[in-house]
């Protein structure tokens, strides 16, 4: 799960309007939970939610951060769920709740693959139930020279670093051979698929080997290590009615390209315009 300032702004500072527009007796269901920390925001600044769901695929992290928070928190029904939200998962066994509000915290939806997010959005629609909310946060492009520039000057070297552990874990976990030295850093700016490209160059011509398969890789091969998606805000309600949600609120970080959306579940029944019958991004 990955987290920002920016977007725990938002959510701190609309955390009441947030509350109201659900009412009370709501449970909160969050996707990719981690280490609980941003389900805090919401509980501290609203007394609406009375059940805390958290959905991970890390078991001991998961039930150690449960049971920390139950601590904290007695008032809450807390029901941790381990699971991969890619699946459509059960939440039957919940008590009943009058509302019910998922959540999908930080810059992960823009971290997706293009075929992921309307996947995810779809198994969130059918994980809630009929008449349920979701609420997530999303970059949205405005210049994307601005945004390759943010990726390109990293002066502290966090981004690099964040590819040369990816790097390391590979040659660890998947007894590799991958020389860092032999690769230069770069972010690429992908207009096709609104995408920064975290891109590892090869400075020659060489043989890697991960995981007893044997790869020879060209002078000046990119290697993709992580994209970070930053869509037209027209394509980003596309991409939410195409997943049969209603855009009810929208928040704006004032010093960045962060958006906080909250969306309601359309009716099965309800009917979908031509329009928004086109896929965001094509067959």
């Amino acid at each position: 799960m990955h987290w920002r300032v920016e977007s725990a702004g938002l959510i701190k500072a609309h955390a009441k309007d947030i509350g109201s527009l659900l009412g009370s007796d709501s449970a909160l269901i969050e996707f990719g939970a981690g280490s609980i920390k941003k389900a805090q925001i919401l509980f501290s600044e609203n007394s609406n939610f009375t059940c805390y769901v958290p959905i991970d695929i890390c078991e001991q992290f998961l039930n150690a951060a449960s049971a920390t928070l139950k601590q904290e928190h007695p008032e809450f029904h807390i029901n941790p769920i381990l699971g991969n939200f890619f699946n459509i998962l059960d939440l039957n066994h919940l008590p009943p709740h009058k509302h019910r509000l998922g959540v999908l915290f930080g810059v992960t939806l823009g971290n997706f693959t293009q075929k992921q997010v309307p996947e995810f959005l779809r198994c969130a629609r059918k994980t809630l139930g009929p008449n349920a909310c979701l609420l997530v946060s999303l970059d949205i492009l405005s210049d994307p020279e601005s945004h390759q520039k943010a990726y390109k000057n990293d002066p502290k070297g966090i981004r690099k670093a964040f590819c040369d552990n990816l790097i390391t874990r590979i040659n660890k976990e998947l007894n590799g051979n991958i020389q860092i030295d032999n690769f230069q850093y770069a972010a690429i700016w992908n207009p096709a698929d609104y995408a920064i490209e975290m891109t590892y160059i090869s400075q020659c011509l060489q043989t890697i080997s991960i995981a007893g398969r044997q790869f020879e890789i060209l002078p000046d091969e990119h290697i993709i290590l992580k994209s970070s998606h930053k869509y037209p805000e027209d394509h980003a309600l596309k991409l939410f009615r195409e997943a049969r949600y209603d855009i009810e609120k929208s928040w704006q970080d004032p010093n960045s390209s962060c958006h906080l959306y909250f969306l309601s579940s359309q009716p099965e029944n309800k009917t979908i315009s031509p329009m928004q019958e086109q896929p965001v991004f094509g067959s």
